[in-house]
């Protein structure tokens, strides 16, 4: 996720997730709780569909940072994927579309600086542009 980038689309109480504790000063242990965590509320939630697409951001958020933090590609094909299957399963009316929408575009980008495939680019460049097209004029995402 980019720097600002809210993770607001939490849909269980504060205390509840991954990161409650302050086990681990750097962070490390939280990212990995953290995608811990989700795998195992996707398979508890399993066919809530109310849930999945949100659950499946927060996920593939998870495995963004574990990502950028140890540049390990599988969790960056993670991201992608869960962040499309989010897309997928979310309707084109939802409130927080946008915000999907703008994770997928960033796993684009993140893949693209990796490997430098112009298709990436362009695939991160169309996401962006769909963002922008949800997003109401004066309101950031």
């Amino acid at each position: 996720m980019a720097a600002g980038t809210p993770h607001d689309l939490h849909l269980l109480p504060s205390g509840s997730g991954p990161g409650d504790s302050d086990e681990d000063a750097d962070g490390w242990q939280t990212v990995e709780a953290g995608r811990d965590w989700w795998l195992d509320l996707m398979e508890q939630v399993g066919s809530l569909n109310m849930l999945q697409p949100e659950s499946l951001y927060n996920l593939a958020a998870s495995f963004t940072d574990q990502y950028r933090r140890s540049g390990d590609v599988t969790n960056l094909e993670a991201a992608l994927q869960k962040n499309q299957e989010a897309l997928a399963l979310i309707p084109t009316d939802h409130p927080h579309r946008a915000y999907i929408l703008q994770a997928l575009a960033e796993s684009f980008t993140d893949r693209y600086r990796r490997f430098g495939d112009l298709e990436d680019l362009e695939a991160a460049v169309q996401k962006f542009e769909e963002v922008v097209a949800l997003t109401p004029a004066g309101l950031e995402t």
